[in-house]
């Protein structure tokens, strides 16, 4: 992005570049693999540049998504190095942008418009026609050419997931002519009223519906007269760009409202941190879902009884013998403990060359034994969990420190340089998204969606290892329709979890005494109640670990469907409070826990009970072991579907002992190859067959036998 001072010259350079590519890709309407071809050489001629991956290398594609090529989450420089190929491959006369000031961008994994291959149908067709339609109809405005253009544009509307992201490829293609409605356009239409009352209302009749294509021309159709009415736009594009100037500078003036007292001095000081999350991403999703960063090397206990480095250093020596000097490990405890400050930005990476989150740090530090493998953490504010790649190794240890205007923190946050913009579009998440990620058949999603909206309390209930953390946030997301995580709120229970984390309560400060503090349930509440016209979910993981009379409190009775709006008042604190109608709660509760006592009535009135079983025999994990398993993979799994059968008839176990499919899978959500296989027998299976048996020491050598029979 820009600075506002920037020459119109320059600020809008971009347009006749785009107008002639769009002119260009007309004559591809019928040679779409020469087209792909033509672009494929456009990457490979880079390295730099990545074709967008979507379901492998495509075999067809659509005008618009050739533009989202371009106008996605890419450096102003790879911006440039595409268009540059573009001018190569399609030998447009048109000079080659170097500036794309507050254009409307896709986000990464929302560029290709079309589904996959498996549920594409016509919709490349349905993209071309309306991209044709338009082409036309800007050229030459007639009402026939109005209507074809309104049939085609609903006709690509109507297409899963497409939404306001159509309006965006058309302003791309003619600036000068079609109204963007992105994120940006639309508040500054909508709630700035910044073309007058006429384009304010009818957007605003639209909620968060998409007009049809009449109704987005007339709506165009008045926008354009209050610009050329007005002394401050000279056209669509200069409106377009100042309203992104606009967002920038209410954003601005928002965090400086926020600041503290000495934010001033914390901002002059704040450093830019990296940080690995476990081996292969492994604990991601749990930063993402609780709001932190953590690092390990929990066998040293709490890190604040060491008054220096070296006494981190020595310890680590001590309980960790085979390691090397751990010089840069008992540094990155150091530094997470001690001199990471709130207000410092922290990024997340996986491996060498991608970063999947950036976030603000939000908490001093915080020692957490019972976060097991992580400890060590601090809350952290997220402002993107979109994954961006590097064009540069990222270092490979646990944690990095980058000083304020370093050209590697400048380059970290050039990639997430239009993160404080309002937001974009968020990506879609349609049903056969959550059918590709999830073992499960269409027909039990729509009865498990259709509970959670009935009953607005839903318990998803099954053994160790079938799926229900990684299955209830993408239920959340299918249900949205989208991927936005704003509106997902995850909190795990424990038997010391209280009234007081979940609701508020009394907590210690750093002087001695005590203050107020509202707690998670009580926040994404408040959060929900603001937002009424969409619905929010709030997941507990093993809520059956907590005592859940104690932990609502007199909020228990406000979570029934019918009892939502009703308020009561709170225990420490003088105020009315009720849980909002567009609240849902989707509870998590493993079967094969034996350490708890079978859950109370009062709980199982107000929720519904979803059970989740291994998908051993679901089709779709049938097809995959067939297509990526291997012989020894599926005597495995033949294995582990007798040992089922025999927990399942066993009176003392039942099926929810059985045992998960997760077994199966790496962290990277791909089957794991045969060097795992004997580690899975050996201290996943094994263990628990002596857990579950541990009276029965010939059932365990019979089990322990059959498993390693399989692998031999």
């Amino acid at each position: 992005m820009t600075n506002a001072n920037e020459t119109s010259a320059s600020l809008f350079a971009w347009m006749p570049f785009y107008s002639e590519l769009a002119t260009k890709l007309l004559a591809f309407k019928n040679n779409r693999k020469t087209l792909l071809s033509r672009l494929q050489a456009v990457f490979d001629d880079h390295p730099n540049l990545d074709f967008p991956a979507f379901d492998g290398i495509p075999d067809d594609i659509d005008p618009f998504t050739v533009f989202a090529f371009v106008n996605r989450g890419l450096s102003r420089e790879n911006a440039t190095l595409t268009c540059a190929g573009f001018k190569r491959a399609f030998g447009l006369a048109s000079e080659v942008p170097e500036l794309f000031p507050g254009l409307p961008r896709m986000d990464n994994r929302n560029v290709y418009f079309f589904r996959s291959r498996e549920h594409r149908g016509d919709d490349v067709d349905k993209l071309r026609q309306a991209f044709e339609a338009a082409l036309t109809l800007a050229n030459d405005d007639t009402e026939a050419h109005r209507r074809t253009f309104a049939e085609a544009f609903d006709a690509a509307l109507a297409l899963p997931g497409i939404k306001w992201n159509l309006t965006t490829g058309l302003f791309w293609i003619r600036p000068s002519f079609y109204l963007s409605l992105d994120g940006i356009n639309r508040w500054a239409i909508d709630e700035c009223s910044l073309l007058g009352e006429a384009p304010s209302k009818m957007l605003h009749a639209c909620k968060d519906t998409p007009p049809d294509g009449i109704a987005y021309l007339s709506l165009r159709d008045e926008a354009v007269k209050a610009i050329k009415a007005s002394d401050t736009y000279t056209g669509i594009p200069d409106f377009s760009y100042r309203s992104w100037v606009k967002a920038q500078e209410v954003n601005e003036q928002n965090k400086r409202l926020k600041k503290c007292p000495d934010d001033e001095a914390q901002h002059s000081a704040k450093r830019y941190w990296l940080v690995a999350p476990g081996y292969y991403g492994e604990y991601w999703d749990q930063f993402q879902a609780e709001n932190m960063v953590a690092i390990g090397w929990k066998d040293i206990g709490d890190p604040l009884q060491y008054e220096s480095r070296q006494e981190i250093q020595k310890k680590l020596k001590e309980v960790y013998p085979s390691e090397h000097e751990p010089s840069n490990n008992s540094r990155a405890i150091w530094q997470f403990v001690h001199e990471i400050k709130p207000g410092d930005v922290v990024y997340v990476k996986g491996g060498r060359n991608l970063v999947y989150g950036r976030g603000i740090v939000t908490s001093d530090f915080i020692y957490s034994p019972e976060n097991a493998e992580m400890p060590n953490l601090r809350r952290v504010s997220w402002t993107s969990v979109q994954e961006r790649k590097t064009d540069w190794n990222l270092p490979v240890k646990t944690l990095t420190v980058y000083e304020a205007g370093s050209d590697k923190a400048a380059s970290l946050e050039g990639l997430f340089e239009n993160e404080d913009d309002f937001p974009e579009e968020t990506a879609r998440y349609a049903k056969e998204d959550f059918l590709n990620e999830v073992f499960m058949d269409e027909e039990r999603v729509d009865r498990l969606l259709s509970l959670v909206e009935y009953k607005r309390n839903v318990i998803l209930q099954g053994p160790p290892g079938v799926g229900k953390t990684f299955l209830a946030r993408r239920l959340a997301k299918l249900a949205m329709g989208e991927h936005d995580d704003s509106r997902i709120e995850f909190v795990q229970f424990h038997q010391s979890y209280a009234y007081e984390d979940f609701v508020m309560g009394l907590r210690p400060t750093a002087e001695g005494g005590f203050e107020l503090r509202t707690g998670a349930f009580y926040d994404f509440c408040k959060k929900a109640a603001d937002d009424p016209d969409r619905t929010y979910y709030f997941i507990i993981d093993e809520i059956n670990r907590g005592n859940l009379s104690k932990i609502f409190g007199e909020l228990f009775m406000l979570i029934e469907g019918d009892k939502r709006g009703q308020s009561v008042r709170l225990l420490y604190r003088d105020e009315q409070f009720s849980v909002p109608a567009n609240l849902r709660l989707i509870g998590l509760m493993n079967t094969a826990d034996r350490s708890l006592a079978m859950l109370d009535y009062a709980l199982r009135r107000r929720f519904a009970f979803f059970e989740l079983a291994p998908a051993f025999e679901n089709e779709r994990l049938k097809d995959e072991l067939k297509e990526q398993g291997t012989p020894a993979l599926e005597k495995l799994v033949a294995a582990i579907g007798r040992l089922n059968s025999e927990i399942t008839d066993d009176e003392s176990l039942g099926r929810g002992f059985a045992v998960g499919h997760s077994c199966l899978f790496g962290h990277d959500g791909k089957l794991v190859n045969d060097d795992h296989l004997a580690d899975i027998v050996e201290f996943e299976l094994v263990p628990l067959i002596e857990e579950y048996w541990f009276d029965n020491p010939e059932q365990i050598r019979h089990w322990e036998a059959e498993l390693r029979k399989a692998l031999a």
